[in-house]
Parts: C-alpha cells; structure tokens; sequence
C-alpha cells in the first residue's frame, strides 16, 4: 500500500487484511482511500468490507481472473476541479488488465463535488455486474449490470437483460433536477438550462460482437425548465437559441425531447468515464438538435413572439432556420472519424 501511495498519490489504510494465497481468497476491512492536491481529483472514501476470490493460476499465466469481488458500506467525498475543454479526455493505462466474473456492491453514499463547491448526493442500494472487465469498466458498468439507487434523492434504476446474440440496457430517472446536468457539462447550451425537472428513460440494444454498435433511444421529459443565453453568448449561439429560450419559457407544459444515437463499444476502451467515452458529448449534441428542431416544429398559437410582426418573425425564422442547418451540418462533421493518413 505504501508503494502504491508512492506511484499513484493515493494513500490507502486498512484496518485489517486476511486471505489465503494458495485458495485466492481475500477480505480487507476497515479501508481508507485519500488523495490530494491532484490537478484532476480528490477523495476521500471509507470502505468497511472489500472481498473476493481471485483465481491464482490467472494470476501467473494470462488475464488475471476474480471469481467474485464484494464491496460494501461506502462513504465519503468526491471533489472534480474544473474541466479544461482543450485537454483529451483520460484514459486509464493499466499495467494489466484483469477481469471479474461477478461484481457486487452495496450500501454506498458519496457527495460529488464540482469545481464551484457544489454538492451532488449519490446513494447506491445495490450494483450487480457479471462480469467487469477493466478496460472496459465504464461499458460494463453502465451497459451490462443492474443498478439501484438515487441521484439527487430521486430514484435511479440500470437494468440490463441478455438477448438473443446481445443485450438491451434501460436507464430511467424521473424529477430529476435540471441544475444536476451541471455536475456532468458545463458546455454552452447545458449550463444555461435552469430552474425546472427531467425525467429521464434511455432504452439500447447491442449485439456480442468484437465492435458492439449501441443503440440509443433516449427520450427526456422536461418539467417548468427555463433557460437563460448569457449576454456574453455568441452571435450564432443568440441568433439560434434566444428564440428557443422564449419557446422553452413561455410553455407550461411538458416537452418531450426524443433523439436516437449510435455509439460503439470500442469508445469505452480504457475510458475513465463516461465523459473519456465521449457519451456526454455525443448525447449534447443529439439533445441540442432535438432541442432546437423542437422549437422550429412548434405551431401553437402563442408559442412565437407576440410583439413581432408577420414579417420580422418570417425573417427571423428564415435565419434561425440556416443557422440550425449549419450548426448541424458542423456536429455532424465533428463525430465523423478522420480519415486515416496515408
């Protein structure tokens, strides 16, 4: 443990560690995990029990194998500072892999913390994933497992189930506060969202395959959300999204919000998160053109200012309506892959 403090920055503690070299089993308890002064990350957690069963003829030969592994009582803080947008998402770089057959854990409490001090309480029940692979943690995390618990004391489910040649994979969370999204993006458009609730219900399918293509159905409610453009927004951004902000705070009803994506199972190769797997991304720029195609559908009486004339508001239409077309051509040009350089 001293070792690893000295290589990674994280100081480790354990009250008392047992096992057995010759059946693979082991049991730590009384566990304390901290860093700090990390230009990326700080923690500090508690652990009262980790266990498992570790296969030891993987351990010389091949993948290293963990029959099962269980942690349980988590708790603690988890503070992320500020996100450089010009830095490349980070990858984990193992010295090597392994893999666990059958994951479990339970009873876990921790506060998130962004980069302006705020909090974000996340309560797990229980986390059942079969298997974990470590360079794919985030994918079977999120992917493959059944999760429990609460997001900002509103209830969150992952429920995945075999199929025939794959998997299908639902994520749902309802009343989920809009200023949460803050905790994962502080992208524009994102970050100007206040006020208001989510409900949130994700639906995917994937086929065992060495390139698994996912399938994403997503489909969000939005409750009294109310957004602001900051003075400081750009001309093409005021130009697109002032007239969505009069659309999205003038209704009193629900809008629903519904887009499909493709992603890739290779994505989450080594990612350290969602956010290295390039899913939030992905999901702005679907939820951004949804957003923004909702408004232009829109024909209600009343739903348009009122104060323009016929004319202005054709004119200013006409305009958003190139501008929305651009906008999508270039988010479209950015998740093509580059070509490969000859």
């Amino acid at each position: 443990l001293a070792k690893l403090e000295q290589r990674t920055g994280i100081e480790v503690i354990a009250s008392d560690i047992s096992g057995n070299l010759f059946t693979g089993t082991f049991r730590f308890t009384g566990l304390t995990a901290k860093r700090e002064s990390n230009d990326k990350s700080n923690f500090d957690l508690k652990v009262a029990e980790i266990a498992g069963d570790l296969q030891m003829s993987t351990l010389m030969f091949g993948t290293p194998v963990f029959e099962t592994l269980s942690v349980k009582d988590v708790s603690g803080r988890f503070d992320v500072k500020k996100r450089d947008r010009n830095s490349k998402p980070r990858k984990i770089r193992a010295r090597r892999n392994f893999i666990i057959n059958h994951m479990m854990i339970s009873n876990v409490g921790l506060q998130l913390y962004n980069a302006e001090d705020e909090a974000l309480d996340v309560q797990i029940t229980s986390v059942k994933s079969r298997p974990l692979r470590s360079n794919y943690a985030v994918f079977d995390l999120f992917f493959r497992s059944n999760v429990s618990g609460t997001l900002a004391g509103q209830k969150l489910e992952i429920r995945s189930a075999p199929t025939e040649g794959g998997r299908n994979t639902t994520w749902k969370i309802d009343q989920l506060p809009i200023s949460v999204l803050g905790h994962f993006s502080d992208a524009p458009v994102i970050s100007w969202l206040e006020e208001g609730t989510l409900d949130v219900d994700v639906t995917d399918s994937w086929k065992v395959t060495d390139r698994a293509a996912i399938n994403m159905d997503w489909r969000l409610l939005v409750h009294g959300v109310k957004m602001q453009v900051p003075a400081d927004a750009r001309l093409v951004q005021k130009t697109v999204f002032i007239p969505v902000q009069k659309y999205l705070n003038r209704r009193d009803k629900p809008v629903d919000i519904s887009f499909l994506l493709v992603m890739n199972e290779k994505q989450f190769e080594g990612a350290a998160s969602l956010e290295a797997a390039n899913l939030w991304a992905t999901v702005k720029d679907g939820f951004i053109k949804a957003l923004v195609s909702k408004y232009r559908a829109s024909d209600e009486p009343g739903e348009q200012d009122s104060a323009a004339s016929d004319s202005e508001e054709e004119e200013v239409r006409g305009l958003v309506d190139k501008t929305v077309d651009s906008f999508k051509s270039l988010l479209d040009k950015r998740r093509k892959a580059p070509e490969p350089k000859n």
